[in-house]
């Protein structure tokens, strides 16, 4: 532990070592010391928000979703919904580093094509799974648009960088320093994931894409209402971890009951108030965040930023302390933030000056608790679990044992065999209140191919016939630590989940008429 925390100081010092560096040998320093990001909320003051209560846009959000999620149940189960019970359906996909990323996306697409994705009301996302819901809300494209486009930014190494890249990276980092914000190696894995999956469409403003300006596309209500995770880091908190919720609108912990404004995430707060004008956290190292389990590794990160922007004399002596040291043999997987709950009376974490955030997985790689009833507007009839999880079924064991602990209402799973279905269904016939669990793996299932492969509608899916997802995920390149893929290799992950998702639309759409008929019973 001792290495860890004086490993993340030496990054810091070499963070600012760098900058400092330019600041005295280059012009870019005279000519960006003044520079301020365009920030909208730059003379609002932001203020907490106390209780679970739903935010008031996601309750207005709810509210126009509600109409458009009975159109397209009424078109899955080919009736009038009219004076019957219209079910709430929640979609939670895990983490897994790009691998989950494809394989939400091609969930996505699957669901999207036997019209259940306009059907869902919350998707739930964790790590990997973030990144290709972050990406989908963001561009605005359409799935099909958006499977294209990933599938050729991951053709690219995930550390390629030029000189361009390198001076926006700084410029986003200088603007946390002027704010006297911490940098973390998060920082740096998050400007690379921005690099590598936003400046496809976002070009030279990658950097600068935040997570509020999605707030516009969710308010139509024509996708499911995204929700992003994280866990906190603190060593005190390892064994009982607080969940953090982000969305487009607030950012907060139920476990706290206590939210801020997405924009407002970093400020410095004093009870309940912000107490300075920083601009919003870049999306890029929210996506950081994320998935910080899957930091890279930061001397060789760092080498590539330092290779365009210092003197060759200033690389040498970081190198010397970063790259060809101990440092780089370690990976840090916490993001400092301000905290936005200092000050307040009878909160946990009133002293606490910042907040150590990291990968959800690392407390449980399916993030049911958002959608799991503890807010009770969030109820779901029906929860969708997508897992690409390296180890399968463990995650929804760990979300099982969650539900138990802290008596919310789920079903009997039965372990048997379930990693060895690309869908297992489980409901309580005897008590329909409680949710359904539709559960989809990573998995390849060859003899679901062979009676799929001659009908018109599954040949799209042809590449997957010599693709095996678990050996992939164990030893292919699906491995999570894989950021570069080829193109065949990405449409195999993506084609997989899609092709698994819609060989089985008759029983999710069964399930789906199952839940309308039966608490229209209640």
């Amino acid at each position: 532990m001792r290495h860890y925390i004086h490993s993340s100081k030496i990054l810091f010092m070499c963070l600012l070592v760098g900058i400092s560096s330019v600041a005295v040998y280059g012009k870019w320093y005279r000519r960006n010391k003044n520079k301020v990001v365009d920030n909208v909320y730059r003379s609002v003051v932001a203020e907490v928000r106390l209780g679970n209560q739903l935010h008031p846009e996601e309750v207005r959000y709810l509210e126009k979703r509600k109409p458009k999620v009975r159109t397209a149940l009424e078109k899955i189960v080919g009736m009038s919904l009219e004076n019957k019970y219209q079910p709430t359906i929640a979609l939670v996909c895990s983490g897994g580093g790009y691998r989950a990323m494809l394989g939400s996306l091609g969930a996505f697409s699957g669901l999207q094509e036997i019209g259940v994705f306009d059907a869902v009301t919350y998707i739930s996302t964790l790590s990997g799974s973030t990144w290709a819901l972050a990406l989908l809300l963001s561009t605005q494209m359409t799935l099909a648009e958006l499977k294209k486009y990933v599938s050729q930014r991951l053709v690219t190494d995930f550390y390629e960088i030029h000189r361009i890249d390198a001076r926006l990276m700084v410029d986003m980092w200088f603007q946390k320093l002027r704010n006297h914000q911490s940098l973390t190696t998060v920082d740096l894995f998050g400007a690379f994931l921005a690099k590598h999956l936003l400046a496809g469409y976002f070009g030279n403003n990658c950097q600068k894409v935040h997570l509020s300006e999605q707030c516009s596309y969710v308010k139509e209500a024509n996708v499911p209402f995204p929700i992003y995770t994280a866990i906190d880091g603190r060593m005190r908190a390892v064994h009982n971890p607080a969940w953090y919720e982000f969305n487009p609108f607030e950012i907060g912990s139920a476990e706290y009951a206590t939210y801020v404004s997405t924009w407002a995430f970093g400020r410095r707060f004093e009870k309940g108030k912000s107490i300075d004008f920083a601009p919003e956290q870049s999306l890029g190292f929210l996506l950081g965040i994320f998935g910080s389990a899957f930091c890279a590794h930061i001397g060789i990160a760092w080498d590539r930023v330092l290779k365009d922007l210092a003197p060759s004399f200033m690389k040498t002596s970081i190198e010397t302390f970063l790259v060809k040291s101990k440092v780089a043999q370690f990976r840090f997987s916490w993001a400092r933030v301000r905290n936005f709950m200092v000050g307040l009376q009878n909160n946990p974490l009133k002293k606490s000056k910042n907040l150590k955030l990291i990968d959800a997985g690392i407390a449980s790689n399916l993030p049911y608790l958002p959608v799991s009833g503890q807010r009770p507007e969030r109820q779901s009839d029906i929860l969708i679990f997508c897992d690409f999880s390296q180890m399968i079924p463990h995650a929804l064991k760990e979300s099982e044992n969650y539900a138990r602990e802290k008596g919310l209402k789920f079903p009997v799973i039965d372990y048997n065999g379930i990693e060895k279905r690309t869908i297992s269904i489980f409901k309580d016939e005897q008590d329909p209140t409680v949710p359904v669990v539709i559960y989809m793996p990573r998995i390849s299932d060859k003899q679901l191919w062979k009676e799929k492969k001659q009908e018109a509608q599954f040949r799209k899916y042809r590449r997957i016939s010599d693709f095996d997802f678990d050996t992939c995920a164990q030893s292919g390149f699906c491995k999570t630590i894989n950021f570069r893929y080829k193109l065949r290799e990405s449409h195999q992950v993506m084609d997989q989940m899609e092709f698994n998702v819609v060989a089985n639309k008759n029983q999710i759409i069964d399930v789906i008429r199952w839940v309308i008929e039966q608490k229209g019973m209640i």
